[in-house]
């Protein structure tokens, strides 16, 4: 094999198995840090939560929206890095 192919078929599957889980916490922190990276932003969710609050009277509800939302991206996230880790782990199975 030359070594572009080593790298290709042999280092990068290596390679991106141990990186994945650092890789899904990364994105994690992302999505809780920067606000879902500018797409919805906490203080843009918050705003239109209290004027829902300031219409309904109802705080704990708009609350819990606002936390379901939330909980509901972090969910998708780490279901998918637990799916892409799954499927890299295949090929360790008997390898234990």
């Amino acid at each position: 094999m030359s070594d572009f192919q080593t790298f290709i078929y042999v280092r990068i599957p290596e390679m991106w198995r141990l990186a994945l889980p650092p890789f899904g916490n990364h994105m994690l922190s992302l999505i809780k840090d920067t606000a879902l990276i500018s797409i919805i932003g906490l203080n843009e969710t918050m705003f239109v939560a209290k004027q829902a609050i300031t219409v309904t009277g109802e705080p704990f509800t708009m609350y819990i929206v606002v936390g379901a939302i939330y909980l509901g991206f972090s969910t998708i996230v780490t279901l998918f890095v637990m799916g892409v880790e799954k499927f890299g782990e295949r090929t360790t199975v008997g390898a234990k």
